[in-house]
């Protein structure tokens, strides 16, 4: 949490421009002000702390060799919704497993609907190689696929939120640096 004066001072913006922008982000519901002051007691005006909002939500989906999960997380980090399925995806065809991780996806979208939050999109991770751009799965040896539109695919099956495909180790190591082992480490 931190006050639109200490953004400024940190950023070297000025606090017009922060305060323009803290309240288009709060519009957004990516911010809110938590009603405390940042230095209570202190001289002057208050300064109201500003932090996270935990409205808005995303999507993670995983493929995996045995199972499909699905994983919703806010802003702040918190897990609002998890879910695991343990199956061989070995043996089968893309089109059956996108379709029950889009139907996974979309219990998870209704329910976080369902209490008032806003889901801004879809991460999937898959084993094997992903070409970014285009959110599409081009080889994955252990599963038998390639040359699958992934994104395509299950923004079809699942509706208007965007959908960004990645492989999972990358994804793995994005999490190890967010939020395990590897915080505050630079590569």
């Amino acid at each position: 949490p931190r006050s639109r004066a200490r953004i400024a001072g940190e950023t070297g913006l000025t606090r017009g421009t922060v305060s323009s922008l803290v309240n288009e982000l709060i519009d957004l519901h990516l911010l809110r002000e938590t009603g405390e002051d940042e230095r209570p007691g202190g001289v002057g005006r208050p300064a109201q702390t500003l932090e996270l909002d935990d409205r808005v939500v995303a999507i993670g989906l995983e493929v995996n060799v045995d199972y499909l999960a699905v994983c919703v997380e806010d802003l702040t980090g918190a897990v609002r919704h998890e879910r695991r399925v343990y199956t061989d995806n070995r043996r089968s065809s893309s089109g059956p497993v996108l379709t029950r991780l889009a139907r996974m996806a979309r219990r998870a979208v209704d329910e976080v609907e369902q209490e008032g939050l806003l889901a801004a999109g879809i991460a999937v991770a898959l084993p094997g190689l992903v070409e970014v751009r285009t959110g599409t799965l081009l080889r994955a040896p252990n599963l038998g696929w390639s040359g699958i539109a992934i994104a395509d695919e299950l923004g079809r099956r699942i509706g208007p939120l965007p959908v960004r495909v990645e492989n999972e180790a990358n994804l793995a190591a994005l999490a190890e640096q967010w939020q395990g082992a590897a915080q505050g480490l630079r590569s």
